[in-house]
């Protein structure tokens, strides 16, 4: 999947190995480095097969999962989306219900920010936004190919969709959490993060089913993987849950402090390779002489 010619390695104790991209395992640019690519061929050679798991959608992570040879399993959408790379079979597929997308989106909207909207259609590739409030201009314009503006967000959206967002300054964003929260409670999963690349905070409103735990728990049931035979590697707020849940949570050292609590253990910084060390650490240690 990875490289040809994997180190020899001894069978891992692993069968399952979840991997975040953003701030874990690739860099701004997408890129993955020779030392990551390597070791995940060393995971998979070992019996531990290596799976993306993400906040992004199957769209945005099309690139990364094609560098890592386009096969194998990937958890979308912090859990909401499961779906094979080489098949295409889609075993998990969670969206808004439409009276909370519609209560959520309004709030967003009175909070002064533009509803984006995610995973509409089953290629994700579609983003819908109100055209009526301001995106980041970086934003915009990294997204134009995919963006179609609305009059109204959440009215004429061709149905639910996985995630709606936002991008705003930090009270902004905070307003429209606190007020989402106290009107929706238990049935939304709400994530807030900074966007350095778009200088702004960003606002990210889920079904309570959709995180990356319970997407992971998904697939690993799916396989018939115990819990304990599985870890993850990550770096945000959005991998706690996953980095709690399953057997072996590995956060990188320039992580998010929440997530290295969550941890188990604690590898490089991403910059210099946290995924490559962990897994030559702890999935596939390197075969005895």
């Amino acid at each position: 999947m990875f490289n040809d010619r994997p180190a020899p390695s001894r069978p891992s104790r692993y069968r399952l190995l979840f991997v975040d991209l953003d701030g874990t395992l690739v860099a701004e640019s997408d890129s993955i480095s020779d030392a990551n690519l390597g070791a995940l061929a060393r995971a998979r050679h070992a019996g531990c097969e290596p799976v993306v798991c993400t906040g992004r959608s199957r769209y945005s992570s099309r690139r990364v999962v094609e560098r890592l040879g386009g096969a194998g399993w990937l958890v979308a959408m912090n859990g909401a989306i499961v779906v094979h790379c080489t098949t295409g079979d889609v075993i998990r597929h969670v969206r808004l219900a439409p009276d909370v997308f519609d209560e959520a989106g309004r709030v967003i909207a009175r909070a002064g920010m533009a509803p984006i909207c995610f995973g509409v259609h089953d290629d994700d590739r579609t983003i819908y936004a109100d055209r009526r409030k301001p995106l980041p201009p970086q934003y915009e314009r990294r997204q134009s190919r995919r963006l179609v503006f609305v009059d109204d967000v959440p009215a004429r959206v061709p149905g639910p969709p996985v995630m709606v967002a936002a991008y705003g300054p930090p009270e902004e964003v905070l307003r429209a959490r606190d007020v989402i929260t106290d009107e929706l409670g238990e049935r939304v999963h709400v994530i807030i993060s900074g966007s350095p690349r778009y200088s702004a905070w960003v606002l990210e409103v889920h079904d309570p089913r959709s995180n990356k735990a319970v997407g992971a728990a998904f697939l690993a049931r799916h396989l018939g993987v115990d819990r304990a035979a599985t870890a993850a590697i990550g770096d945000h707020l959005n991998d706690v849950p996953l980095l709690r849940w399953v057997g072996l949570g590995i956060a990188v050292a320039d992580g998010v402090p929440e997530a290295r609590d969550a941890a188990h253990a604690t590898t490089r910084s991403s910059r210099d390779d946290g995924v490559a060390a962990a897994i030559d650490h702890w999935i596939a240690p390197a075969a005895g002489p």
